[in-house]
C-alpha cells in the first residue's frame, strides 16, 4: 500500500472536518501533507535560526564548496531548496508564475538584501541542484532566511514555511546560545517533524570545555522545557574541526538520506497525527463554545423577556423626559436669543435698503429676489449666532441630561 492509499482515508476526515467547521489554520498544515505524500521518500531537511547563526556556512561546508552566498546583511525573504542533480544549475521562481535559469554565481543577486532589498524582484523559491550532492540523493536541504532580523519579511517566510518541514536543524551559534525563542521554535517545530536536532555553530569562538559546557547547557534546557531529548551537534567550518563536522554529516547521510523510506513514512505519519490532534482540539473547543452559547442564548432569553415587561415603563419615561426638555429649551433659546435679535433685525433693514434699489423687473420676479436674498442671509447671520451660542448652550443641556 502506497502512502496515499495509507493516509488518504484520514487526512479526507481532516480535510473534510476543517471546510465544514471553518478551520482555516490547519490548512497550511494539509498542503503540507499532501506535498510529502506526492514528493514519496524525498525529505525535506530544513535548516532553521537566527540570522548569522552559520546555516548558509554549515550548507557549503557539506557541499564542500561556497554556493550559498554568506550576507554580511539578513537574507530576503526566500526559501532556498539545495539537492542532488547529475548537473549543476540553479532556477529562479519569481510571484508571477515565471522561471528564470542563472548562473550558480548570481544566487546572491536573488537571495540577499543587499541585491534584492525587501525582496523586489518577488522571488518565491530558488532551487539549486548539485552533482556534489550525489551521497545525498532524494535530500532537498531547505536554507531559510534568518528569524529575529530587523527585516520582518524574513521572519515571516521562515515560519509560514514551517508546516513543509521534514527533519529540522535548528542553528544556534554558541555566542548566543538557546534563547526563548528558540525554545518557542521547537515547541512550534513538534507540530510538523519527528525529527529536531540542534545545530551548535561557531564553536570556534570558544574553548573546547566552554563548548561542552554550552552543549550541556542546551540539552537541559530542551530536557526541561520540551520534556524530550534532542540531538546536539557542535560544529565549526573552521580548520581543525574535521571530525565535528564528519560526524553530522554521517548522521545526515546514514540516519536520513540512508533510511529515507522509513524517515519519510516516520514524517508524514507525525505530521497527520499532530493535525488531526489539532483539528480535535478545535472540534471540542467549537463544541464547548456551543455549549456555553446555548446557556447564553437562554440567560439573554431570560433578560429579554424581563426588559419587554419594563419597556413601556421606560418609554413613558423618555416621553416624559423629551417633551419637557422641548419645552425648557424652547422657552431658553427665545430668551437667549432676545439679545441678538434687535442687532440682526437693523442690520438685516439696512441691507436690505440697500439691496432693494438694484433687483429690477416683475413682482414675481422680485419677489424671487427677495426670497433668495432673506434665506443667504439669515442663514449667514444665525450661523454666525449659532457658532457663539451654541456650544455653550449645548454643553448645559448635555450636563442637565
Amino acid at each position: 500500500m502506497d502512502q496515499a492509499q495509507e493516509y488518504g482515508e484520514y487526512l479526507e476526515a481532516v480535510s473534510r472536518s476543517c471546510g465544514v467547521f471553518c478551520i482555516d489554520s490547519l490548512k497550511p498544515q494539509i498542503t503540507a501533507i499532501n506535498e510529502a505524500i506526492s514528493e514519496g521518500d524525498s525529505v525535506n531537511v530544513a535548516l532553521i535560526g537566527r540570522f548569522k547563526a552559520g546555516k548558509s556556512s554549515f550548507l557549503n561546508s557539506l557541499i564542500g564548496r561556497d554556493i550559498m552566498p554568506v550576507a554580511a546583511l539578513p537574507l530576503t525573504s526566500v526559501i532556498t531548496y539545495v539537492k542532488y542533480g547529475p548537473q549543476d544549475k540553479a532556477e529562479v521562481r519569481f510571484g508571477n508564475g515565471e522561471t528564470k535559469s542563472i548562473p550558480l554565481n548570481e544566487l546572491a543577486d536573488f537571495i540577499t538584501e543587499e541585491k534584492n532589498p525587501e525582496n523586489v524582484k518577488q522571488v518565491t523559491r530558488v532551487d539549486v541542484a548539485l552533482a556534489d550532492l550525489k551521497d545525498y540523493a532524494n535530500i532537498q536541504f531547505v536554507d531559510t532566511p534568518g528569524l529575529g532580523s530587523i527585516f520582518k519579511h524574513n521572519t515571516l517566510t521562515s515560519t509560514g514555511w514551517l508546516p513543509k518541514i521534514g527533519a529540522a536543524f535548528l542553528s544556534i551559534s554558541v555566542d548566543h546560545p538557546l534563547s526563548e525563542d528558540d525554545i518557542s521554535l521547537l515547541r512550534e517545530l513538534e507540530n510538523y517533524t519527528p525529527e529536531i536536532n540542534i545545530l551548535l555553530t561557531k564553536i570556534d569562538l570558544v574553548s573546547s570545555k566552554d563548548s561542552v559546557e554550552v552543549a550541556r547547557f542546551i540539552r537541559q534546557q530542551v530536557s526541561r522545557h520540551l520534556r524530550k531529548e534532542l540531538k546536539v551537534f557542535s560544529f565549526s567550518i573552521k580548520p581543525g574541526f574535521e571530525p565535528q563536522r564528519k560526524t553530522v554529516f554521517d548522521f545526515i547521510m546514514k540516519s536520513i538520506a540512508g533510511d529515507r523510506f522509513r524517515k519519510s513514512k516516520e514524517i508524514i505519519s507525525h505530521k497527520l497525527r499532530a493535525t488531526i490532534s489539532k483539528c480535535v482540539d478545535y472540534l471540542e473547543l467549537a463544541l464547548s463554545a456551543a455549549d456555553s452559547a446555548q446557556e447564553s442564548r437562554q440567560h439573554l432569553s431570560g433578560q429579554l423577556q424581563q426588559e419587554r415587561r419594563n419597556l413601556s415603563g421606560i418609554e413613558n419615561e423618555i416621553r416624559v423626559i423629551a417633551t419637557d426638555t422641548k419645552s425648557r429649551l424652547r422657552e431658553d433659546f427665545y430668551e437667549r436669543f432676545q439679545g441678538p435679535y434687535s442687532r440682526l433685525r437693523d442690520k438685516l433693514r439696512e441691507e436690505l435698503k440697500d439691496q432693494m434699489p438694484h433687483w429690477k423687473g416683475t413682482l414675481d420676479k422680485t419677489t424671487e429676489i427677495f426670497r433668495e436674498w432673506l434665506g443667504d442671509a439669515l442663514t449667514k447671520e444665525l450661523e454666525a449666532v449659532s457658532d457663539e451660542m451654541g456650544p455653550k448652550f449645548a454643553e448645559e443641556y448635555l450636563t442637565l441630561c
